[in-house]
C-alpha cells in the first residue's frame, strides 16, 4: 500500500524542509548588507585587529565605528555585528570574533 501525500500534506511538508534547511544550514548569507562603504572598510579592520589579535587595532578599529555611528553611517543590524566581534574580542575571544568577522564579510561578497 503506498502513501500518497495531498497537496496540503505536501506544502506542509514542503514548508518544513524549508524552514529546517533555513535554520540548519550555516552561514546561509545571515548577514546583513553594510549600509556604507566605510562600514564595509571597517569590517576589513575589525578582522585585521582579530585576525592578528592586536589590541591597539581593535581599539582603533572601534573608534572609527563610533565615529561612523555617530554619523548614521552604520545600521542597527549590523551594529548588532559589530558589537558582538567588539565584546568577543575583549573577552580574548579573538578566534571567535575572526570567525564572526569572517561570516559578516562574506555575506557582503555574497549578496545577488
Amino acid at each position: 500500500m503506498n502513501f500518497i501525500p495531498n497537496r496540503s500534506t505536501r506544502l506542509m511538508l514542503f514548508t518544513g524542509a524549508i524552514v529546517v534547511a533555513t535554520v540548519a544550514l550555516p552561514s546561509c548569507n545571515r548577514s546583513p548588507a553594510v549600509s556604507s562603504p566605510e562600514s564595509q572598510r571597517l569590517i576589513q579592520r575589525f578582522y585585521t585587529a582579530c585576525n592578528t589579535r592586536n589590541s591597539e587595532r581593535l581599539e582603533a578599529a572601534i573608534q572609527a565605528y563610533e565615529q561612523l555611528t555617530a554619523q548614521s553611517k552604520v545600521g542597527q543590524a549590523e551594529s548588532e555585528i559589530f558589537d558582538r566581534i567588539i565584546n568577543l574580542a575583549r573577552n580574548d575571544q579573538w578566534e571567535q570574533a575572526t570567525e564572526t568577522g569572517l561570516q559578516f564579510a562574506e555575506g557582503q561578497v555574497n549578496r545577488w
